[in-house]
């Protein structure tokens, strides 16, 4: 597991909340410890608990409980990773202060360990804590859509071990042609998994013939544009297939079909199936 550091930026943070002492003390623990190296956590978890030590009431003690709680997820110690991310995920600040979303990722590992323990019902009321109560505070774009796409994996996980394989599907399918984000691949192999607990290889394998018969193009008039939309049905379930780059305004119907059907079979989807 990759233990996530984000401290660009993050001085800033809680600035008119705490201390200057605060802000480079905590500062000071990521400079002085590589925490993507084992060799380095055992002297970052005695800084941080240091830290919350010698500033009980600082801001600054949901980064030090949340990195303690990945800490010990680091090193496979649940039940005090489970107290760790607890323990931020009920610390009480603004949401405005938690520029590192310290509480969404809490709830999020939350999640990941109870469904690496089988508690399902419990993983999700995390996950809902996470989608609901503690909204990740990112400034692009595209971190938001890796963000869906990994609570989406994590719900369906969920659904699948609950015994509800539509539900799972149905959240992971409007991914299947997914690219562009970092873990389009991880979702895309996530979806072929749930399929093979459903459906047999030759079943999925069907899906993807005669691809140019399944095809539905249709346009949307916005304004004085006309906007394409490229969509196949795969296990009853409607998935857009990514064409914005194909300028399909410039084709004929026949055209369409051959240069969409062509975009199906070069996705990862598609070779999963093939294999």
């Amino acid at each position: 597991m990759k233990i996530l550091i984000t401290i660009s930026g993050f001085l800033l943070s809680f600035s008119s909340y705490a201390q200057q002492s605060d802000r480079e003390a905590i500062y000071n623990i990521f400079q002085k410890n590589n925490l993507g190296v084992d060799a380095s956590l055992q002297s970052a978890q005695t800084a941080f608990e240091n830290f919350i030590s010698h500033h009980p009431n600082s801001n600054y003690n949901l980064i030090a409980l949340f990195y303690l709680g990945e800490i010990a997820h680091r090193l496979d110690k649940t039940d005090s990773a489970l107290l760790f991310y607890n323990k931020a995920l009920a610390f009480t600040i603004p949401d405005s202060l938690d520029e590192m979303s310290c509480r969404n990722s809490a709830a999020k590992r939350l999640a990941e360990i109870y469904i690496a323990k089988g508690i399902y019902c419990s993983a999700l009321d995390y996950l809902d804590i996470a989608a609901n109560n503690f909204l990740p505070r990112y400034s692009c774009g595209l971190a938001h859509m890796e963000n869906r796409a990994k609570m989406n994996i994590l719900y369906s996980k969920c659904y699948m071990g609950l015994g509800e394989p539509a539900k799972a599907i149905s959240l992971l399918s409007p991914y299947a042609f997914a690219f562009g984000f970092g873990n389009s691949d991880k979702i895309v192999t996530e979806l072929y998994n749930d399929w093979l607990k459903v459906y047999s290889k030759e079943d999925i394998k069907k899906e993807f013939v005669d691809l140019e018969n399944k095809i539905l193009i249709t346009k949307e008039l916005i304004r004085d544009y006309t906007f394409y939309h490229a969509k196949i049905k795969i296990f009853n379930s409607e998935v857009e297939i990514p064409s914005f780059e194909l300028s399909l305004d410039k084709m004929t119907e026949q055209q369409q079909i051959h240069a969409c059907a062509t975009k199906i079979r070069t996705s990862e989807i598609y070779k999963l199936a093939e294999n």
